[in-house]
């Protein structure tokens, strides 16, 4: 199975220089402020980069000054590599920016190399300087197989993020009919995969379907509804076990469409599924009977992808090898990533505890 093998950064948010080894499966646990999503959110650069929309991305994050690392000293540089493997041999992408005095980032370095299992010689190929967005979708088009295996390996690794689930979340609006081809990182289009699904596949429909059921067993069926007004679109719609009646997006749970995006995400044809799934804190307002389903179903997807994710789910923690766990702390200088054997893993849990008591709360002065 192709997968990403290696990740090095430096510069980034919290992470002065770190390097992480990455399995099939990776959860990243610690406590908040550690650096968890701040590795995660490479990944989600990542997205961003290969569709040539860096630049718009890291403004949108606040630019430099908020991205490159606040230590003893504000670092003006950042840099990344990551070394997927495939079939044949060993592929790396290498980045390293510099924060130029306009308040922008640029390349300093990027570059490409692949090495063939059995050769010692990699090719390596340098992509420039001095440019705003990656060069690696360009020399990948002129034909360069290194950089497309590489664009399309970056390509199929997919941070997801479905937390926003208020009352204008994009998932609880109409979604355009023919906007399936795969699920959009906030979930905004699950209702038209979800129909894609029922209609060619409805074994999979009835997978994800059977899911959100044992997970809340008030819900019956989703029904995937037409509106006219936008035409060609759809809404998530639902129909309670005990009524007849046909509920709209806006009367599910928070926690259930959150679920209902990530089963549809997991649970998807295995085909369809991206290399690496991304997911920061999944089993955000999820009971505890819908986080051991979410449990089940990271356990069938890696299977056939990798995932790397983020938790504070104790459930989901005792459902996962501690060879796959990382446990993620603030060093004093910066996060630190590590792995532990299951005693030392074991202590440290004990000791930092996933169901932190909470504090006594304050008065504020009055009786």
């Amino acid at each position: 199975m192709q997968f990403v093998k290696y990740l090095q950064v430096s510069g980034w948010k919290s992470i002065v220089d770190q390097s992480l080894e990455l399995r099939a499966l990776n959860a990243l646990v610690g406590p908040n402020g550690s650096g968890k999503s701040n590795l995660l959110a490479i990944f989600r650069l990542i997205n961003e980069l290969v569709g040539g929309r860096l630049q718009q991305h890291l403004a949108q994050l606040g630019g430099p000054i908020d991205l490159l690392h606040h230590g003893e000293s504000q670092a003006d540089r950042m840099e990344l590599i990551l070394q997927l493997s495939t079939d044949t041999g060993e592929s790396c992408w290498r980045g390293c920016w510099i924060m130029t005095p306009q308040g922008r980032m640029l390349f300093a370095e990027e570059e490409i190399s692949f090495c063939r299992h059995g050769h010692d010689v990699p090719y390596a190929r340098a992509l420039g300087t001095g440019h705003h967005e990656s060069r690696l979708p360009e020399i990948a088009e002129r034909g360069d197989q290194t950089a497309r295996v590489i664009l399309n390996l970056l390509s199929r690794s997919r941070y997801y993020n479905f937390h926003d689930a208020s009352e204008r979340a994009t998932m609880r609006g109409p979604c355009f009919v023919d906007a399936h081809r795969f699920l959009f990182p906030d979930g905004r289009n699950v209702a038209a995969l979800l129909e894609r699904y029922r209609v060619s596949q409805p074994e999979v429909f009835e997978r994800i379907q059977t899911a959100v059921r044992t997970a809340y067993p008030h819900i019956e069926s989703l029904l995937l509804e037409p509106t006219t007004n936008p035409p060609r679109c759809l809404l998530l719609c639902w129909k309670r076990r005990d009524r007849s009646c046909i509920y709209g997006p806006l009367q599910l749970s928070d926690g259930a469409l959150r679920f209902i995006a990530l089963a549809t995400l997991l649970l998807q044809p295995e085909n369809e599924l991206p290399l690496l799934i991304v997911l920061d804190e999944p089993e955000l307002g999820l009971d505890p009977r819908a986080t051991d389903v979410l449990s089940r179903m990271i356990a069938h997807a890696v299977q056939h992808c990798q995932i790397l994710l983020a938790t504070h789910s104790a459930v989901l923690i005792d459902s996962i090898s501690p060879d796959d766990v990382v446990v993620v702390e603030d060093g004093g200088n910066g996060s630190r990533f590590q792995r532990m054997d299951a005693e030392s893993l074991d202590h440290w849990l004990n000791r930092y505890s996933l169901e932190i008591p909470k504090p006594d709360p304050p008065n504020f002065g009055l009786v």
